[in-house]
């Protein structure tokens, strides 16, 4: 597949992911990225990338993704589960940390302590938080 998208948060839930996706040069955005966001309305509010990423390149490689998914890979075609057994820290792609380079911890104790992956998204299924 022509793009590669990873979602290993609950809150990563949604087509792409601003920083957690990426496209060959063999996808239906290849050249066309740049332009799409010059055009894009709303450069700067909160969310505005994943808005982009919603709305002007998800529809075109809706087709093309291959994503590693540790919760929602039910719900996106070209998912499958996580290749890697989560790390009892619950690290994850995309986490946030500090200026000290520690964790924003409220990102796992409010949305991934606990919460058990689907079995259909975990590689092995004693992998039970993804």
């Amino acid at each position: 597949r022509a793009v590669h998208s990873v979602r290993d948060h609950p809150n990563h839930d949604r087509p792409l992911n601003g920083g957690m996706w990426g496209a060959t040069n063999a996808s239906r955005v290849h050249g066309r990225v740049k332009a799409l966001a010059r055009a894009f309305g709303d450069h700067d509010s909160y969310g505005a990338d994943l808005t982009f990423l919603d709305h002007e390149i998800y529809p075109l490689v809706r087709d093309e993704v291959y994503a590693h998914d540790a919760y929602s890979c039910s719900k996106y075609p070209g998912s499958v589960p996580f290749p890697t057994k989560r790390l009892r820290t619950f690290q994850h792609v995309g986490q946030v940390f500090d200026e000290r380079d520690r964790p924003r911890l409220d990102d796992i104790d409010s949305f991934m302590r606990g919460v058990l992956a689907p079995v259909a998204c975990r590689r092995v299924p004693d992998w039970v938080y993804g």
